[in-house]
């Protein structure tokens, strides 16, 4: 599995509709609205690396968005 979290800037009368569209996206594990730099972060789960990549792709197409910048998680520890 690959992950990352892609945090992203959106147009502030987009912002529901983007959160919205985002939810339904596969492989969108979570979606967060936030405040502070970031309009919202979503965390990607993945099965591979192309599916993270298609993944991104349509992320950085959804209606608003105006910046994306993504992190790709290196090492996961999940706590029991």
């Amino acid at each position: 599995m690959t992950s990352a979290f892609v945090f992203l800037n959106c147009d502030p009368k987009l912002v529901q509709a983007a959160k919205s569209e985002l939810e339904n996206i596969s492989n969108a594990a979570a979606v967060y609205e936030t405040s502070g730099i970031y309009d919202i972060i979503v965390k990607v789960d993945a099965k591979s690396e192309e599916a993270l990549r298609d993944t991104i792709v349509k992320i950085r197409t959804v209606p608003g968005m105006t910046c994306t910048t993504t992190t790709i998680i290196a090492v996961k520890k999940d706590r029991q």
